[in-house]
């Protein structure tokens, strides 16, 4: 019944619309389709991020206007949340940019669920903007550490208590879990330093040029 009458309200909305009207009007951000995106930084300068929904056919849309901002100058190695309340198209664009030089600008059109919370994460690779978009995995125990582990810089090998996992840069490894923050996890054959994590928590561990940032999942 409320889609019906949501395309009801459309029709009747756009018939009597400018281009501009109609804009708006598929842009909203208070509906009731709330995600939550926390964003973490691993590009050495400052960015601006994005977001605006997909046209009414789901087709993509650049969201580079300031009224899509929804970060501005986020830090290097910072991470941050924002919540947007997208369309009824479940399709969103999201876009990086430096802060500075919003010349060098990246963004790509996703697929979400209603209220689900997700992870964006943005990294230079070369003179570009790369992002990479995953769903948040809230998946702990109350005794250990529950890790994801996604390295931005390079491929490599990730040994754990629970396995090993060859890993493409970009990508996320499968979940596992350490008992004590000082169990030996390596990639690349160099240990990973896992103590800001707390237990009973879910984490995803980002592994940038000699440093790892540890984002909560929840």
């Amino acid at each position: 019944m409320m889609r019906t009458m949501f395309w009801v309200a459309c029709s009747v909305l756009l018939l009597g619309c400018d281009s501009d009207d109609v804009e708006e009007f598929l842009d909203y951000d208070d509906g009731f389709n709330k995600n939550y995106y926390r964003v973490s930084n691993l590009t050495g300068e400052d960015i601006d991020v994005y977001i605006r929904s997909s046209d009414y056919d789901g087709d993509k849309r650049n969201p580079f206007k300031s009224k899509y901002r929804k970060l501005k100058q986020l830090s290097d190695g910072q991470q941050k949340e924002f919540s947007y309340r997208h369309n009824y198209t479940t399709q969103i664009n999201i876009g990086a940019s430096f802060s500075y030089d919003d010349a060098n600008q990246t963004y790509q059109e996703y697929s979400v669920d209603y209220n689900r919370d997700y992870h964006l994460i943005v990294w230079q690779q070369g003179e570009n903007l790369n992002h990479r978009f995953y769903k948040r995995r809230d998946n702990h125990k109350d005794d250990k550490i529950t890790l994801r582990v996604i390295s931005v810089v390079e491929n490599g090998l990730l040994e754990t208590p629970e396995g090993n996992f060859n890993m493409v840069r970009g990508d996320i490894s499968e979940q596992f879990r350490i008992e004590n923050c000082a169990t030996s996890v390596f990639f690349n054959g160099v240990e990973v330093d896992l103590c800001d994590g707390d237990y009973g928590k879910s984490y995803l561990v980002i592994l940038d040029d000699n440093r790892t940032l540890i984002v909560p999942e929840k």
